[in-house]
Formats: C-alpha cells, sequence, structure tokens
C-alpha cells in the first residue's frame, strides 16, 4: 500500500465520533476477533464497549444469560441471539461484533436496529477449532459452566488426554464451525439478503494487517484512519496462539481427518462458488461480457475478487476478457492452474494476493490501449 493511500486521521470531537455509525464485525471463535478490534479501535477512534462495567457482567460471564440487561445479545457463537434493546446502547460510535449466526433472527435484528453492514472474518474452521481446543485448556475448568451457553462439555474432560479431547470437539465443535461458514456463504448468496456483508480472511490478517483493516475501513466508509496506528499480530498476544495455516494437520489422528473429510465433503468449497457467483460485481461483469463490452467487465471482476479471491469463476471471466481484447493472459493462465486446481478446502480461506495483482496488471494494460 502506497503512503498516499494511508489517510491519518484528522482532530475529531468525541462528540461527532460518539455519534458515528458503530462498525459490527462478526468471526468465526479464534479467528483474530480480540486483534481485530483493538486495531479498529485505535486507529478510529470508535470505542469498543466496557461490557465488565455492565450491572450484571460478573454473573453472566460466569455463565447465567440475561443477567446483564444492557448487553447487545444473550447466548454465544451458535446460540448467540441479538437483543433489541441492548443493540440501542451500541449502534453509535462503537466496534464491536459477535460470533453469532447469519440467524433470520439476527439479521432482522441488525436491520432494525439501523445496522445495515456488517464485516466478517473468515477461517478455516479446522484451524479455528485447533485453536479453540487449546484456548479452552488454557481457559481451565472455571470456563466450563459460560461455555455450556454453546454446547455441553462433559465435566471430566479436563481429566482427558489431549487426543481424546480432540476427538470429542471434532464431533462436536467442529461441526458447529462448518455449519457457520457455510449459514454466512448462504446468506451472503440469498435473494433476500438485506444486510451489506463484507468477507475478510484470517489469512489477510496475518499477511498483510494493514490491507486487511483497509479494506474493512473502506467497507464501512470510515474515513478518520490513522494506519500509523495498525497493531501487528504476535503469538501469544491478543489471543493469538500460533495463527498458522494446517495446524489440524499435525493435531489429527488419522482417524479424525477422515472423519473431518467426510463431515466437510464439498460443502464449504460449494459455498463459495455459488456466493461469489452472486457478488453484485460478478453479475454486472457477465451483462458486460454479453454486451461485448469486456473492458468494464473486468473492472468490475476486481471488484469481486477483493471478497471471493478464491473464485475459478471470476478467474475464468477475466481470462476471457482480456483475450478478447487480444492480453495476453497465460502468466494468470499459470497462476490459477498451479493455485486453484487442487479442490482443497484449504485453498478457499487463502487471500490470493499474487492473482488478483497479475488482473489488476492486466486491466492496467488494457486501459493504457484506451
Amino acid at each position: 500500500m502506497s503512503d498516499s493511500s494511508m489517510r491519518k486521521i484528522d482532530v475529531v470531537s468525541r462528540s461527532a465520533l460518539d455519534e458515528a455509525p458503530s462498525v459490527f464485525f462478526v468471526s468465526l471463535p479464534k479467528s483474530g476477533t480480540v486483534y481485530t478490534w483493538y486495531s479498529l479501535e485505535a486507529m478510529t477512534g470508535l470505542k469498543m464497549p466496557q461490557f465488565h462495567e455492565l450491572a450484571g457482567w460478573p454473573d453472566y460471564n460466569d455463565g447465567r444469560d440475561f443477567s446483564c440487561p444492557d448487553l447487545y445479545a444473550c447466548g454465544d457463537y451458535n446460540t448467540q441471539l441479538l437483543l433489541p434493546q441492548g443493540m440501542k446502547n451500541f449502534v453509535r460510535g462503537h466496534i464491536f461484533g459477535a460470533h453469532m449466526q447469519a440467524s433470520y433472527h439476527n439479521m432482522c435484528i441488525l436491520k432494525e436496529s439501523g445496522i445495515d453492514r456488517i464485516s466478517v472474518l473468515l477461517r478455516d474452521p479446522r484451524d479455528a477449532f485447533v485453536s479453540w481446543v487449546h484456548h479452552l485448556n488454557r481457559l481451565g475448568p472455571s470456563a466450563r459452566n459460560y461455555h455450556s451457553k454453546i454446547y455441553h462439555i462433559p465435566r471430566d474432560y479436563y481429566d482427558w488426554p489431549l487426543a481424546q479431547q480432540f476427538e470429542y470437539q471434532i464431533r462436536t465443535f467442529l461441526t458447529i464451525a462448518v455449519n457457520w461458514v457455510e449459514g454466512w456463504l448462504d446468506y451472503y448468496a440469498s435473494s433476500d439478503r438485506e444486510i451489506e456483508v463484507l468477507f475478510v480472511y484470517y489469512d489477510e490478517l496475518k499477511r498483510d494487517p494493514l490491507r486487511y483493516i483497509k479494506r474493512i475501513t473502506d467497507f464501512h466508509g470510515i474515513e478518520q484512519v490513522d494506519f500509523s496506528k495498525i497493531v501487528i499480530p504476535e503469538p501469544g498476544k491478543m489471543h493469538f496462539r500460533k495463527g498458522e495455516h494446517g495446524q489440524w494437520k499435525e493435531e489429527f489422528s488419522t482417524a479424525d481427518q477422515e472423519l473431518t473429510d467426510n463431515l466437510m465433503g464439498t460443502r464449504i468449497l460449494r459455498g463459495f462458488e455459488v456466493a461469489a457467483a452472486k457478488h453484485p460485481a460478478m453479475i454486472r461483469a457477465q451483462g458486460l461480457l454479453a454486451a461485448g463490452n469486456a473492458r468494464d467487465a473486468l473492472s468490475e471482476i476486481l471488484v469481486a475478487l477483493a471478497d471471493f479471491p478464491n473464485s475459478r469463476l471470476a478467474y475464468g471471466l477475466v481470462i476471457h476478457a482480456a483475450e478478447s481484447l487480444g492480453v495476453d493472459a497465460t502468466v494468470l493462465k499459470r497462476l490459477v492452474s498451479s493455485q486453484l486446481n487442487d479442490r482443497e478446502i484449504a485453498s478457499s480461506f487463502v487471500y490470493r494476493y499474487d492473482l488478483i495483482e497479475e488482473c489488476r496488471r492486466l486491466y492496467g494494460e488494457l486501459a493504457q490501449r484506451r
């Protein structure tokens, strides 16, 4: 990112920030949630809610719902339900969000609360799962009551060896995580979607946190951003453990890997393909191509690729658009062939900076021919 694209935050009154629309952020547990919240707070001046100061918070944090009346939600993760009265406390001037599913109830409450756009952070659910198992172990038995809001954890769980904990969690937590991802992809693809959704990726956060945060702030229309205050993710801080791709391969038994493969199947791969095809820019691009306007179609495809960087459909359209105008797309074909032909679920969560940059280069070459 060039220096010219980095806008320093101006002196803004606290009252103006308090009236700014909140940024609502949704994530899979153990996927960079805390890092994203703190970075956005530091860089924008918007506030994270101080939940621990609310009346009834200790009881809520011990596992009792409805004991914190000013909170914006009850439950957590797959059981989380937004509460209309509590939402009113946070829709202005805040960075806040949830691990919630894309349920009909939650989408309705978002709309009724005046929140018309959300960012959703995606990570390979198997890697999030590994981080979750180790996170529970760090928390220890004292956290068991709170997490009973999500699902049952046996009372002797913390006496089990790690391999047995993995076996149990694959059959409980991982199934929820897979369904969570496909639920958000399905909501994006729905014809009656009323909330704008930006998908961002844990891989972006790890490899280029500055561009990751900028995609979020641009999407939410935040103009006052001090990019010099970016927080660099470090293992051991802000709930980061290792944060590596493919951790699950090191920790799953052969039997558990086979079970996971059978569980996931092609569900997530198909979900990404369907969602990418329903991206508004992708639809516009196909219309432009059909009308013979390949140059403008390529511009639209670049918009879609920023959100769906693994879309085979999108890269196919780029290649078609470029070649129809006599531009050599050999390099892009080679990159697509080497990176997107394995049909691995993990590939869906990798942000393809090099492929996108090559598409931009092709578009630049076309633009020079005007």
